[in-house]
């Protein structure tokens, strides 16, 4: 974990709640894909994809909410070519209200 910290700095990224974040959407996509049977698809190439882009967008002003939202959809959804892939990690991003 230290290791993916490392890499996530040295994109940028400074404040630990943006580390703190990529790291546990990272996850979280990870696990999920690997409970719907897909297998451990994402690397952690994934994860500084999202870390780069996401500093970008907090360097243009965007929120930190609103711009990990969005390039986490362009990273993790929108670049899957397997439509049952997207459609699962899609999900999380769209989880019915309770």
């Amino acid at each position: 974990m230290c290791d993916l910290r490392l890499m996530i700095r040295d994109r940028g990224v400074r404040g630990q709640c943006m580390s703190n974040a990529v790291i546990t959407l990272h996850s979280l996509l990870n696990d999920t894909c690997c409970d719907a049977g897909f297998g451990e698809l994402l690397s952690t190439r994934h994860l500084l994809h999202c870390t780069q882009l996401c500093k970008q967008q907090l360097d243009l002003g965007v929120a930190m909410e609103t711009a990990l939202a969005d390039v986490a959809q362009d990273v993790y959804v929108r670049s899957v070519h397997d439509r049952a892939v997207a459609k699962v990690r899609n999900s999380l991003f769209h989880e019915p209200a309770q």
